[in-house]
């Protein structure tokens, strides 16, 4: 701080200051309080209407209500394993949910906001999902 800049802060009645910064913190607290909200879990369950059917041309799920999931399960009712790769932009290992097996995420805060899901060539697998915002 140069020291014109420090003259010209002495010259500033402290009462003007405090309350610059009393509207600072206000502004940055008021975001935070936000950003807690949108965490926060609504309660609402949405399954997707019909067992989806999966194959090797693969699908990309988003949730239906067009907001990110907290939490999701799927089940596979077969015939064969299909593969499932959470928020495609950020992971790197898809995840194999065998015939008969149910695969569950749970990341706390409404992160899910995608599902690539595809089966090896010449198999199928029909998926029952059920998601949590």
């Amino acid at each position: 701080m140069s020291e014109e800049e420090l003259e010209q802060l002495t010259k500033i009645d402290p009462k003007v200051i405090q309350t610059m910064l009393l509207f600072k913190t206000y502004k940055e607290l008021k975001k935070l309080r936000i950003l807690e909200e949108q965490k926060r879990a609504e309660g609402v369950v949405e399954p997707f209407p019909n067992p989806i059917i999966i194959t090797e041309q693969g699908k990309v799920l988003r949730p239906p209500g067009g907001k990110p999931w907290i939490s999701m399960d799927m089940v596979n009712d077969g015939p064969d394993s299909c593969w499932a790769l959470v928020n495609i932009g950020k992971s790197i290992d898809a995840h194999e949910i065998l015939n008969g097996e149910t695969y569950g995420v749970d990341m706390k805060t409404p992160l899910i906001e995608d599902i690539y899901l595809y089966c090896k060539r010449g198999e199928t697998a029909s998926l029952r999902i059920v998601g949590v915002r």
